[in-house]
């Protein structure tokens, strides 16, 4: 039923929802440091200087899309475990993957 109003009436839904949020606030994007922290959270030792660069750098340090890139590469990396032992894949080719599934 939702998604019948968001495609019928996208204004009057965009309108009660704004009318149920006191507050907005547009947060600024990450700086490297922190995208790294929370990297570093999530990835454990797969989280290298340059897996952290790329992420940053697809995402623009923005929160959200940082935060949706970390279950695809979690997934991903659970998927492709044995390659990722073997040698045959990285975790490079792993964040190009999730990236291109992040509609930026």
């Amino acid at each position: 039923m939702i998604s019948v109003l968001l495609l019928n009436k996208p204004q009057e839904v965009r309108g009660q929802l704004s009318s149920r949020i006191a507050l907005h606030y547009l947060l600024p994007e990450l700086e490297q440091a922190e995208t790294r922290a929370i990297l570093q959270k999530a990835l454990g030792p797969d989280a290298t200087e340059e897996v952290i660069t790329m992420i940053h750098s697809v995402t623009g340090g923005v929160f959200r899309s940082v935060d949706m890139m970390i279950p695809r590469l979690l997934e991903l990396r659970q998927r492709n475990e044995k390659k990722l032992a073997e040698g045959s894949a990285k975790m490079q080719d792993l964040v190009k993957t999730a990236a291109s599934r992040l509609m930026i």
